[in-house]
């Protein structure tokens, strides 16, 4: 992977540096191409969590957004929060899994979460975990 990458990844990539970086990770992958795979805890068959097939985007997003949101009353949802069917971010999976201490904090890790992000997740877990919405709006809201 490339130092300090953004966008998007494949699910195969991204599965595959899970299950470098792991102990005890296995990949159970549902269908054939493009379909949902699954981490599994293989020392005590633990379901851990789930990642979208296909290109993942980097942060979280609904696929299918919400019309008349609390957000947005007239329109469809500007924050990506309210929908259905969440589509995972590859940065959004990371994260979880080093604040869960399911994956080492490696320095392939440390390079593509950035050192401060990973240093938070390692430390204090989901509590500082990104966002659905990567802008600081509410800082420049009363200019």
């Amino acid at each position: 992977m490339r130092p300090g990458r953004h966008g998007g990844m494949s699910s195969g990539e991204l599965e595959s540096i899970i299950a470098r970086n792991a102990d005890f990770l296995s990949v159970r992958r549902a269908g054939d191409g493009d379909g949902y795979a699954a981490l599994y805890n293989s020392a005590t068959c633990e379901f851990v969590i789930a990642i979208n097939g296909g290109w993942l985007p980097e942060f979280s997003r609904m696929r299918k957004l919400k019309w008349g949101c609390d957000c947005t009353p007239r329109g469809t949802c500007k924050t990506g929060m309210h929908g259905t069917d969440l589509l995972r971010g590859w940065r959004n999976v990371m994260y979880e899994l080093l604040a869960r201490h399911r994956i080492k904090k490696s320095k392939e890790i440390v390079r593509m979460l950035g050192s401060e992000s990973a240093q938070q997740a390692f430390d204090y877990g989901l509590i500082t975990a990104p966002m659905y919405n990567t802008s600081p709006d509410w800082e420049y809201s009363s200019l």
